[in-house]
């Protein structure tokens, strides 16, 4: 199995980026150097310990090429952005500089020039979606490295672009924190392959349910914690993948469409999850009442009816039995143990060792 390809920030929030880790191989993110990043304290301990399950890709040239067809759909994919902004495309930004040259930025995204053609980067300006700011102190760049703020909705658009060009180039899948609308709506607008759409929407799909299946407890774990829980469930990922896979198929993800059909059968794909995931649960518990509470009673009906002292008696408890028996071949018609179980049974479990251990450090 290969790590997965991230976009479009350089890196996730935490309770992301540690449910997508345990149950994914690894994460590779795209960090050109000319960008100067720092990771977060977290992310960074996390790098420390697992070497191996975070790692950096630097584009090359060709990943960042639009070829002159896909750059008119880019022009395009601009305009309808600006226009929907009424021509005054919304850049909710708010610098905070000091006298050192230092800045701070709250509001739209951060976007590296190292990952972008510099014609890109000019056409940006010519649509009001990205700003030159500079320090009024100093006059200088306001910010470290590369980087300069633009409107989230073209950067996005651009860094999906490149990251599909990556996993072309690397063979890995995608995956994206992005809102499944805003995501496919880039596929769209850059009218991607079938291929390239398959591939993302499977993406999208991973992060809806690794998200879902692991409690927000797991990023209040210590680092080692974390890397303790996520070796002894290495072997969640194979059957994690199968059940990805199942799910896809179920949803005919692999089908040409558009982004609204594609929105909708990712919605599909989720829904069946939650079906399937409720059914396990479901036949859990009726397993258990089948294997403890039938056997219990039909216990005491053999004791009674030893004891009982008239025939009529007799049968009626041996038709009591009967009863239980019948009980228990509907027990195990309606819930017989669903598929996918195996990943179905160690999300359970995971889920119960996350909450255990966040509990444990409450008290």
């Amino acid at each position: 199995m290969l790590p997965v390809l991230y976009y479009p920030r350089f890196e996730p929030d935490q309770h992301w980026l540690r449910s997508i880790l345990l149950l994914v191989d690894g994460i590779q993110r795209i960090i050109p150097p000319e960008a100067c990043h720092s990771d977060s304290r977290r992310t960074r301990e996390l790098i420390e310990v697992m070497p191996e399950a975070i790692k950096t890709i630097v584009p090359t040239d060709a990943d960042k090429d639009f070829d002159d067809l896909n750059f008119d759909r880019l022009k395009k994919a601009f305009a309808k952005i600006r226009d929907k902004a009424e021509r005054k495309p919304d850049k909710v930004i708010h610098f905070h500089f000091n006298d050192r040259g230092n800045a701070t930025m709250t509001g739209d995204a951060w976007l590296s020039s190292a990952k972008l053609q510099e014609r890109v980067r000019r056409l940006l300006m010519e649509y009001d979606l990205a700003s030159e700011v500079r320090n009024p102190y100093t006059g200088r760049s306001a910010f470290v490295g590369d980087t300069f703020p633009a409107n989230e909705e073209a950067s996005n658009l651009i860094v999906s672009y490149v990251a599909d060009r990556i996993a072309k180039r690397t063979g890995m899948d995608t995956i994206t924190d992005l809102e499944i609308p805003h995501a496919v709506q880039s596929f769209d607008a850059l009218n991607l392959s079938p291929l390239t759409v398959n591939r993302e929407s499977e993406g999208l799909l991973v992060a809806a349910i690794a998200t879902t299946a692991i409690p927000v407890g797991v990023s209040s774990l210590t680092v080692h914690e974390f890397q303790e829980l996520r070796q002894s469930y290495s072997d969640v990922r194979i059957p994690f993948n199968e059940l990805i896979s199942s799910l896809a198929t179920y949803a005919k993800l692999d089908r040409q469409q558009s982004a609204a059909a594609a929105e909708k059968r990712i919605q599909l794909a989720s829904a069946e999850y939650q079906r399937q995931m409720k059914a396990y649960r479901e036949s859990r518990f009726a397993r258990k009442f089948d294997q403890w509470i039938p056997i219990a009673i039909k216990s005491i009906l053999a004791v009674l009816a030893v004891a009982a002292a008239n025939k009529e008696m007799r049968l009626a408890l041996a038709a009591a039995g009967i009863a239980i028996d019948v009980m228990k071949e509907g027990i195990a018609a309606q819930h017989s143990p669903p598929e996918n179980e195996k990943v179905f049974r160690m999300l359970c479990k995971m889920e119960r060792d996350i909450d255990k251990m966040t509990v444990a450090d409450l008290i």
